[in-house]
């Protein structure tokens, strides 16, 4: 994600994957950045997914649009998770495993990472941050090879995310709690947990569109309106 971010601005970083390479992870700790995404720029930090905040470290011009007020991000999120779960059970099974040659993930990954992302959310609003006791990347192997268990995931979530959201719209409105990047507006965590799951919908519908295949499920192009998204899909 934070690559798509930083595309708009042509700006020439080197990517890092800590998984990849322990030493960077070492490195961070070391810098008092305990996790990623970072972003280190002639000695200074930002940690999280703020575009804002890279804009200011890169000396570039931010552009991005006005937060959206907290009720329509919620039912924003709300829309997001069920084109997910739709497209979850419309599309061909085969293609689950289809890979989109800009990315390095299938549609059944970003699905699940997506279904965990407003899982998360939902976990940082009950009892506040913490590591997610469930991983956001897919498992791989047999845990999400069927339909029927990511199917399941994805209605899971939007039960969680939805019951939660309409119970605490004024914490949503008002409150702040702390996360891993500090101490936060719970709406500001809402559009960023919102956006994170749009753009990856905008991947999704990109993999519809490169493997030719049209399931019966409308990807609203509204959807996509009013969110801090990077101009590149990917």
């Amino acid at each position: 994600m934070v690559k798509e971010l930083l595309s708009q601005w042509e700006t020439e970083v080197e990517l890092v994957d800590v998984l990849e390479n322990p030493q960077s992870k070492t490195y961070l700790e070391s810098q008092g950045i305990p996790f990623v995404p970072a972003l280190e720029w002639d000695g200074e930090w930002v940690q999280g997914w703020y575009g804002e905040d890279y804009a200011q470290l890169l000396g570039v011009e931010y552009t991005g649009p006005s937060m959206l007020p907290a009720g329509e991000l919620a039912e924003r999120m709300l829309k997001v998770l069920k084109t997910f779960l739709k497209i979850a059970e419309a599309v061909p099974l085969e293609l689950l495993d289809f890979e989109a040659p800009q990315g390095n993930r299938t549609l059944r990954d970003l699905l699940f990472h997506s279904f965990r992302v407003a899982g998360t959310l939902v976990e940082s609003l009950e009892g506040g941050f913490k590591q997610p006791d469930t991983p956001l990347k897919s498992p791989g192997g047999t845990e999400l090879a069927n339909r029927a268990a990511l199917v399941v995931l994805g209605e899971e979530t939007l039960w969680r995310v939805e019951n939660c959201l309409a119970s605490r719209e004024e914490v949503i409105r008002t409150g702040s709690l702390k996360t891993r990047d500090g101490q936060m507006s719970v709406h500001k965590l809402l559009e960023r947990a919102t956006w994170h799951c749009t753009q990856h919908l905008r991947q999704v519908d990109d993999i519809l569109r490169i493997a030719k295949v049209t399931p019966s499920v409308e990807v609203e192009a509204s959807l996509f309106q009013g969110l801090p998204l990077p101009e590149s899909i990917w």
